[in-house]
């Protein structure tokens, strides 16, 4: 946005003790302006279609694709010193903070005694997928990448807010409609040629509930089904 400057005013209490850095002010603003384009895109240039194009991550994320976040020491700070986790230390919102922190006391031993390899990725905005009805897209914030020896799942997550909750419904359904096709064996991986490129054996794709701050059940019971823990 170049030189533009923004005023920001609001008619509702600050939380936090009433205290605010600029990380905070930098997640709140981006989150509500992310919201407002959604609402206001007039039309979207993609096709609802249950295709899926396969490519390998290391050619979508790269040092260029990484958003810069002021360093400064916040709640929202977020380091996992782990294998799984792959990502270096960086910023987050408090939703996508307890997220991950979520994942590690809850989860994660579970799925490295199921599968044989275990990736957590933050999408930082490097590809969305598009919904079957209209094409309208999104980036899930974070994609599980769980490999047995005979089939590759991979899961897309989306940590909100408390008071986001209610909203992105068409999020919702479309997550929903990725596991009723996935397990219906309607989905189909193609390049943009038509065929693949490189054998990716056995691949499933699911989505989870929103992981709502606070409320973990929800998300919980639906990633489990996903990658069917019982």
């Amino acid at each position: 946005m170049g030189s533009m400057q923004i005023t920001i005013k609001t008619t509702q209490p600050i939380e936090n003790d009433g205290v605010w850095d600029e990380s905070m002010l930098y997640f709140a603003l981006f989150e509500r302006m992310q919201s407002l384009a959604d609402k206001f895109v007039a039309k979207s240039t993609y096709k609802g279609k249950k295709e899926f194009n396969p490519s390998r991550i290391i050619e979508k994320i790269d040092d260029s694709k990484l958003v810069a976040i002021p360093n400064i020491s916040s709640p929202s700070e977020i380091e996992i010193d782990e294998d799984w986790y792959a990502f270096e230390k960086h910023y987050g919102t408090s939703a996508e903070k307890e997220f991950v922190e979520f994942i590690e006391t809850n989860i994660i031993k579970e799925l490295q005694a199921k599968f044989i390899d275990v990736k957590l990725i933050r999408n930082e905005l490097v590809f969305k997928i598009h919904d079957f009805t209209d094409g309208r897209g999104f980036a899930p914030d974070f994609i599980f990448m769980l490999t047995k020896e005979e089939c590759t799942y991979q899961v897309f997550c989306e940590p909100k807010g408390e008071h986001l909750k209610d909203g992105d419904k068409w999020k919702k359904d479309f997550m929903a409609k990725i596991n009723e096709y996935t397990n219906d064996d309607t989905i189909i991986l193609k390049n943009k040629d038509g065929e693949l490129d490189y054998d990716i054996g056995c691949y499933k794709i699911f989505g989870t509930k929103f992981y709502i701050q606070g409320q973990s059940k929800e998300f919980e019971d639906s990633f489990r089904s996903a990658v069917k823990f019982d």
